[in-house]
């Protein structure tokens, strides 16, 4: 397991970054409510996730409106599912 220093040293992020769904919403030109109903998939939602959908978490405390928000490991995995070629790119710190 790398420490802290060592996850510092190479870059990597140290917490995953949700992204909301009116950012994706400009991301993929799209608007918010076409977004909701043909690409994400919530975690209320009966059944199994498709592969053509994200998967959205609720990061709202449970008497709250839900605040949808999906990985960025997700919208990577999704974007390479619908063709997209993803390039990751890692940098170290000197």
């Amino acid at each position: 397991m790398l420490s802290e220093r060592d996850i510092q040293a190479t870059g990597i992020p140290l917490r995953t970054f949700f992204y909301t769904i009116d950012q994706l919403a400009v991301m993929l030109n799209i608007s918010e409510a076409a977004l909701m109903k043909s690409h994400i998939f919530t975690e209320r939602e009966p059944g199994y996730q498709p592969k053509w959908k994200m998967r959205a978490v609720n990061i709202a405390t449970p008497h709250d409106r839900p605040d949808w928000r999906v990985a960025d490991k997700e919208l990577i995995r999704w974007l390479k599912f619908k063709g997209f070629r993803i390039i990751e790119r890692g940098y170290t710190q000197k």
